[in-house]
């Protein structure tokens, strides 16, 4: 597994807003990045930085939510051994971390092209790109929406009917004198929270009849 590391502020990943600690997966391997450029630099000897690379990465519906293994084929140039650089096929295994969504980035160190006269090498940077509906639902940050028709005699006494989330069968409660257009909620049936997979979305349900 190549590691991938964080660059958002570790002070701000230390502990969630409930105190609850990120995933061992996410502090040892993922760093997310969002909204910083990288620039090319030079180190105090003089050696030049070698160039980030850029891969966009598709994921799934289902993918983004729960987290998945991706290999992925890039191309860099690494140091010869003697003083030059070669381009080089490689395969790389990332472990994406659950709760990312289109726009999240991955950064891997290391996996750019090598510097000049021996420089540091750059950085790989992955664009994750996922759909935000599926199978009846859509994604919402972390919660999920879905519609639910019912009868007139539903809405009007009550009822409990099964609704599919992404966690699977949930029995939900309609309470009598739902209308049209009312939401009703299945708490923790969401998405898992980026970093703290044991917070989730809720699923919320929009009635129609």
């Amino acid at each position: 597994m190549t590691p991938v590391q964080l660059i958002q502020n570790l002070s701000a990943m230390a502990s969630g807003p409930d105190g609850s600690r990120p995933s061992d997966t996410l502090r040892r391997l993922i760093q997310i990045h969002i909204g910083a450029n990288s620039v090319a630099q030079q180190n105090h000897s003089g050696l030049a930085r070698g160039d980030d690379l850029r891969l966009d990465l598709e994921l799934t519906f289902q993918e983004a939510i729960f987290g998945c293994e991706k290999e992925v084929q890039i191309m860099h140039l690494e140091r010869d051994g003697a003083g030059g650089t070669v381009q080089v096929a490689r395969a790389l295994k990332i472990e994406v971390p659950a709760g990312v969504d289109s726009g999240t980035r991955l950064r891997v160190a290391g996996e750019g092209d090598a510097g000049a006269n021996n420089g540091e090498s750059g950085d790989l940077y992955l664009y994750l790109l996922a759909p935000t509906e599926a199978d009846g639902w859509k994604r919402e940050d972390i919660n999920i929406l879905s519609d639910l028709k019912i009868t007139k005699a539903q809405g009007q006494n009550g009822d409990q009917v099964t609704v599919n989330t992404i966690h699977g069968e949930a029995i939900l409660t309609i309470p009598p004198g739902t209308t049209s257009g009312d939401q009703l909620t299945l708490k923790g049936k969401g998405v898992p929270k980026l970093g703290y997979p044991n917070q989730k979305g809720d699923h919320i349900v929009r009635i129609l009849l």
